[in-house]
Parts: C-alpha cells; sequence; structure tokens
C-alpha cells in the first residue's frame, strides 16, 4: 500500500427494477408488489500498488471497468424486472395454461426463503464474494427513498 494512503473503497451503484412477495409476514407484503432499488456494492481494498491501483488479495490490480460489467450483468440477469417469490409459495408451483404444463412463471426467481430486503443483500453479497474472493465486500440496498439495508460479510 502507498504509506499513509489507508483503506480504499471501490463503489459500483446499479438499479433494479423487483416484484416479490413476503409469503410468511402477514400484512401487506404478503401481496406481490415491486420496488426500484438501488444496489450498491462496496469493495475494501488495503493494498494498492505503486501507482496506487487497488490489488486484491493476490497482489493483482483489480480492473474496476470488469467489476463494473460483471456486477451489472449479474443483477440484470437475476434480479432486474423478475419476480422472486420463496420457493414454498404456492405462486411459485409451475402452472397450467390452456392445458399445457408451465414450469413457472415467466420470469420467477425462486429463494429458500422469503425475497426480503435483508435476504436480497445476503444473496448478492454471498454472489458477488464468489466474484471477487479474499477482499471484504458490503452490498447496501435502497429499497425505497427512506428505507434500506446493508449486508457486510
Amino acid at each position: 500500500m502507498l504509506s499513509g494512503e489507508g483503506i480504499i473503497v471501490l463503489r459500483i451503484t446499479h438499479n433494479i427494477e423487483i416484484a416479490h412477495r413476503l409469503t410468511f409476514l402477514p400484512g401487506k407484503c404478503q401481496n406481490i408488489h415491486g420496488h426500484s432499488m438501488v444496489v450498491d456494492l462496496s469493495i475494501f481494498i488495503d493494498e494498492s500498488d505503486e501507482n496506487g491501483y487497488a490489488l486484491d488479495a493476490q497482489g493483482t490490480i483489480l480492473e474496476f471497468g470488469n467489476l463494473k460489467k460483471a456486477f451489472r450483468a449479474y443483477l440484470d440477469s437475476i434480479w432486474d424486472h423478475h419476480l422472486h417469490l420463496n420457493e414454498k409459495d404456492p405462486w411459485a408451483l409451475p402452472v397450467t395454461l390452456d392445458g399445457d404444463l408451465l414450469e413457472c412463471l415467466p420470469g420467477l426467481q425462486t429463494w429458500p426463503a422469503d425475497p426480503s430486503t435483508e435476504n436480497i443483500a445476503r444473496w448478492i453479497r454471498q454472489a458477488c464474494q464468489l466474484m471477487i474472493p479474499d477482499l471484504q465486500i458490503s452490498i447496501s440496498i435502497e429499497e425505497t427513498k427512506t428505507n434500506g439495508v446493508e449486508c457486510y460479510a
């Protein structure tokens, strides 16, 4: 690390539009509803090369452009414009349309628990940790303009 520089936090932010419901939480969130979520990935860096570039745990320069692309591609493919349900939710079961059995509703993603904002932050952090092993990361989700969650390793 450059002497006296301290910890660097690389941040990547992306927006996702999701629909979900909380199957086992009585109240209005049992209804299918949507959110425009802002998801922020923070990567904590304590090592830099002589030019000040962030290094991963193996001492290799972190290519910020590749990290941004991978993070946003993951969010777009799994989360954005999808319906997220607990795998035990009756609406997550296969459906019949005009006598044909369909595997699931279009765009459905199922999860091992209710897709609460807390769980969404955990699951996104776990996926990102696989993309960026051996570095401390956190995920922050702004569910609405007034509510959010942050998940650390």
